[in-house]
């Protein structure tokens, strides 16, 4: 993967003259848009190979960046039992979200943008599962 990114880097700056014959125009920003895919898969994913990668950023996803952005909301949500809702409710609903935990939030969305931001969180959710789970399965295989 480095030196598939190496090669990106090479072919979006043309380095040298065959990277200027084989790379011009479109070509060098279609590999500028490769390299930072690329490097969002590394840095958010691990490339699907780190389980520790993996772990880490779902967790700080779940446990800190989702539940700043809900509290961050002025509107969006309403507590079940009429309550005013508080950070640690942002979280349990941020986890509930994430990893698909019924009943552990009192708290649900109530605005389109609310739903939204769940539904992000949720598709992340679902990717960090398949992930964990292929990731078990290659390691599975291997011994």
């Amino acid at each position: 993967m480095a030196s598939r990114e190496q090669h990106l880097q090479n072919a979006f700056l043309g380095e040298s003259d065959w990277y200027k014959d084989h790379y011009s125009g479109f070509a060098r920003v279609r590999a500028l848009l490769n390299l930072g895919v690329s490097l969002i898969n590394r840095y958010l994913l691990g490339y699907g190979e780190s389980l520790k990668v993996l772990v880490r950023n779902s967790l700080l996803a779940a446990l800190l960046v989702f539940p700043s952005v809900y509290y961050l909301l002025p509107t969006g949500f309403d507590h079940q039992d009429g309550h005013i809702i508080g950070f640690f409710d942002y979280l349990l609903f941020s986890v509930s979200t994430m990893f698909p935990i019924a009943g552990l939030s009192a708290i649900s969305a109530t605005q389109w943008y609310s739903h939204g931001i769940a539904i992000v969180e949720a598709a992340c959710g679902v990717i960090v599962l398949a992930l964990m789970a292929a990731y078990v399965f290659r390691w599975s295989i291997r011994q």
